[in-house]
């Protein structure tokens, strides 16, 4: 029941898109979520060494969904520049089974870069839950 003079909201996070606000967003230009962590290639090439090619290889690939990828103009095997409060770094992009709004990064030296050093306390760096900007790398630019 509609009452005259009352308006009805719902108390949302800070952090929720509104839909009055979601028509305004470009899509493209939303920040991401970061999540690291392990992978198989990651764990085994780790083992020939943190400088060997194989795990370099591995630890400096992102993964994004597809709809991510496109809306950014991005596709498998382009680079990347991924930026967050921490610093920034530059990965080789691959479509994954992620979630939208979500890029994967294996544990590493280029995912040490962007989750920065604070601990709150804890002893352990946050390194999943940061939010993240993603373009495409200038041409030219390596890690």
């Amino acid at each position: 029941m509609d009452l005259p003079g009352v308006e009805r909201r719902i108390s949302l996070p800070h952090n929720v898109v509104t839909l009055r606000q979601r028509g305004r967003i470009e899509i493209g230009k939303m920040k991401l979520i970061l999540i690291t962590g392990r992978t198989l290639k990651q764990g085994c090439s780790s083992m020939l060494g943190k400088d060997s090619p194989d795990y370099l290889e591995e630890t400096a690939r992102a993964e994004m969904n597809r709809e991510d990828l496109d809306s950014r103009g991005l596709k498998e095997g382009d680079r990347i520049k991924a930026r967050t409060d921490a610093g920034v770094a530059l990965f080789t992009c691959q479509e994954g089974k992620v979630p939208r709004g979500i890029i994967f990064v294996p544990y590493g030296p280029l995912a040490n870069q962007l989750v920065g050093t604070d601990t709150q306390g804890s002893g352990m760096p946050s390194s999943k839950g940061v939010e993240v900007e993603v373009e495409p790398a200038e041409k030219g630019l390596s890690s």
